[in-house]
């Protein structure tokens, strides 16, 4: 083989592994209707939003909460009263969202979907359909 047969084959070997890698990216689509996530890392777990007052208020912010990997991410949240949560299921199974004591439930969360509520008082909470997972919403 001569050496520019040997490169050619080289660059289309480099170009189909890049596209493979490429391809094989662990980015899944946010549902439509779901608000833009701020990408501050200071305030990782809010929400951006164009009609958001100037200075925000208590019960202004939505709080984002990842379930991956058979956890909710973050665990444990700091809101105001009236702030809202949102778990977002990026994770390969269903899962749901279930008060301690009950109270209130998500139901099913299926991959790719989410689940929103409002918080007045404090929550233990865990899925129902997987135990081990449990968080917690603190109220100030």
């Amino acid at each position: 083989m001569t050496l520019m047969k040997t490169l050619k084959a080289g660059s289309v070997w480099l170009l189909a592994c890049l596209a493979f890698i490429a391809s094989c990216n662990d980015h899944k689509p946010k549902p439509d209707n779901l608000p833009h996530v701020n990408e501050n890392p200071q305030a990782a777990n809010s929400i951006d939003s164009s009609a958001a007052p100037a200075v925000p208020q208590p019960g202004d912010h939505r709080f984002i909460v990842e379930i991956n990997k058979m956890k909710f991410v973050p665990d444990q949240l700091t809101v105001h009263k009236g702030d809202t949560v949102v778990w977002i299921n990026n994770d390969l199974t269903n899962h749901c969202v279930t008060d301690t004591g009950k109270a209130w439930t998500s139901s099913t969360i299926v991959p790719g979907r989410f689940w929103t509520k409002v918080f007045t008082k404090n929550a233990d909470y865990f899925c129902a359909i997987h135990v081990v997972m449990k968080g917690k919403i603190q109220v100030e």
